[in-house]
């Protein structure tokens, strides 16, 4: 996969390939053997599909917020975080704030199941101080 500034007139990837596995050792193969940028997602999504579009989803596995110290300050989120009554799975810090993961037991994706989701998200995110909640 390599990028082309030219493709569609705003620049893309051409010849992207996907590949959607829980097998850490089939991951880490289609990393190493590809030529170009590796793009991941918190979802499983449906087979030969390498958009990150909703509807391609499969299985919603996680939900994630991400937390912007611009808007939210760190003391703050601190203290938001620790009051939740379920600790988040996963904190990264991204440079100008934070990524929180909570990882769910894998539910496929249907209307009901994503706008659930999608609103937990939200809460989570309007508790913590975020501007981004994603499922």
């Amino acid at each position: 996969m390599s990028w082309n500034p030219n493709l569609r007139n705003r620049g893309g990837y051409e010849n992207p390939h996907g590949v959607c596995s829980r097998n850490k050792a089939e991951l880490i193969d289609f990393a190493a053997h590809q030529p170009g940028d590796v793009f991941t997602g918190i979802n499983t999504r449906k087979l030969g599909v390498v958009n990150a579009k909703k509807d391609e989803i499969l299985e919603i596995t996680c939900i994630a917020v991400d937390v912007d110290f611009k808007r939210a300050p760190f003391e703050k989120f601190e203290r938001a975080v620790e009051s939740i009554c379920f600790q988040p799975t996963l904190v990264i810090n991204s440079g100008k704030g934070r990524h929180v993961y909570w990882m769910i037991d894998p539910i496929q994706r249907t209307p009901e199941s994503q706008a659930f989701c999608e609103a937990t998200g939200k809460s989570l995110a309007a508790r913590l101080g975020a501007t981004v909640a994603t499922t």
